[in-house]
């Protein structure tokens, strides 16, 4: 992977860690609190740097979400009007049979772009097994062709249960939902606990521009 441009980052996406990467200093960042995660029993997503090294970030859960009009969805401020988002990161998995040994079948994927109103700005689709590793939560990376924002938007990824994404229960900002493209609806994404109590969750996905 090459190395990152300026970084939005919000609570919402879960991202804690990104070893052996830098920043020009003339880009800018802009950065939320985001608390790390630790754990006795932690699951991993991998993260490679330019020199091909990987560094492991500890992580949470994953999910998919079975219905194909469903997306896992992050909320994200531009630090400044005219800002350009140019590639999104996407911690997930290529969901396999591990035990059988089984690789995954080819599916399509999606991911989408679109303002505080909701109104769709770009879209694309693509190959899940191209994007995503079926041995390991992997951040992968996809790149835009320069969408230009001005305010709030939002990005979309259909994994169509054939894409798992990682998520963390750290401190939330309301930032992750999920979005039902037919009704144009956005749901607080939640997680159902032992208790049948419910907890937001954060959807580890990044967004890069400048």
């Amino acid at each position: 992977m090459r190395s990152l441009l300026s970084v939005i980052s919000v609570i919402g996406l879960a991202l804690v860690c990104l070893a052996g990467t830098g920043t020009a200093a003339e880009e800018k960042a802009l950065a939320y609190d985001i608390t790390p995660l630790i754990g006795d029993a932690p699951a991993y997503y991998f993260y490679e740097d330019d020199e091909g090294n990987l560094s492991a970030v500890n992580c949470t859960d994953m999910m998919t979400l079975r219905s194909f009009i469903s997306a896992q969805t992050v909320k994200f401020t531009p630090p400044k009007a005219g800002w350009k988002l140019q590639k999104v990161l996407i911690a997930g998995w290529a969901i396999s049979d591990v035990r059988n040994e089984t690789l995954p079948g080819q599916s399509i994927i999606a991911l989408e772009v679109r303002d505080k109103d909701l109104n769709l700005l770009y879209e694309t689709s693509h190959v899940q097994v191209d994007y995503f590793d079926f041995r390991l939560p992997f951040l992968s990376e996809i790149e835009l062709p320069s969408v230009t924002v001005n305010d709030d938007f939002y990005v979309s990824f259909y994994g169509r249960d054939s894409v798992a994404v990682s998520f963390n229960q750290s401190e939330s900002a309301g930032n992750s939902f999920i979005f039902d493209r037919l009704t144009r609806k956005l749901v607080p994404a939640e997680v159902i606990n032992q208790d049948n109590t419910t907890s937001p969750l954060n959807w580890v996905i990044r967004a890069f521009g400048n």
